[in-house]
């Protein structure tokens, strides 16, 4: 069920004609169903076991002045194929009061390489014992963004995350659940950067 006054995408792999019927034209008071479309976390679903390291993801959520992006993923699967097929662009933001967070990967043309709201690679090996993504935070709502994560658990052993660019310095996200981004004066967005992988892939 849809919820209503609520936009949403729709990732069609072949061309399609779409049709969405008002099936139910109006919305019963008490359908929780519809009327509680709150984003579920991760870990809900993955629970807090270690995934492989053929198939994991984390989840990246933004908030502030009473707004949040929550749809946002980070991780790896198993083909290049499947990884692409997940990967989905950051929808365009509301026309006034939003907050949003974005990823890229590290390294890609920022001419022809949109940010997404989900970003999956191949599974790390060989000579890549790790990956980074630029993160984008932005918002026009006053005061701070708190940037949080869900699903860290879900990593392979063995495998750190770190957010880099924050406020406080270096942020290892298995110790630490958020953070507090202020958006500099003048200005729409603040960047970070997301590494994940093996230690000896972040030490370097």
């Amino acid at each position: 069920q849809m919820k209503p006054m609520v936009g949403f995408w729709v990732k069609a792999l072949v061309g399609c004609t779409l049709w969405v019927f008002p099936n139910p034209a109006v919305v019963s008071d008490n359908d929780s169903v519809i009327l509680r479309q709150a984003p579920q976390l991760l870990s809900a679903s993955y629970g807090n076991a270690a995934g492989s390291e053929k198939s994991w993801a984390i989840q990246l959520i933004a908030a502030g002045s009473g707004k949040a992006d929550a749809h946002n993923y980070v991780g790896v699967l198993p083909t290049a194929k499947s990884a692409a097929l997940a990967s989905v662009y950051e929808p365009p933001v509301a026309a006034g009061g939003y907050v949003s967070v974005a990823v890229r990967r590290a390294g890609a043309d920022p001419n022809s390489d949109g940010w997404m709201a989900a970003s999956f690679a191949e599974p790390f090996g060989g000579a890549s014992l790790g990956q980074t993504w630029d993160v984008r935070i932005a918002s026009d709502a006053s005061g701070p963004v708190a940037v949080s994560w869900d699903n860290v658990a879900n990593l392979p052993q063995g495998y750190e995350a770190y957010l880099l660019g924050g406020p406080a310095g270096p942020v290892n996200m298995r110790r630490a659940t958020s953070l507090s981004v202020n958006i500099p004066s003048g200005t729409s967005t603040a960047s970070m950067k997301l590494a994940l992988g093996l230690p000896e892939y972040l030490s370097a």
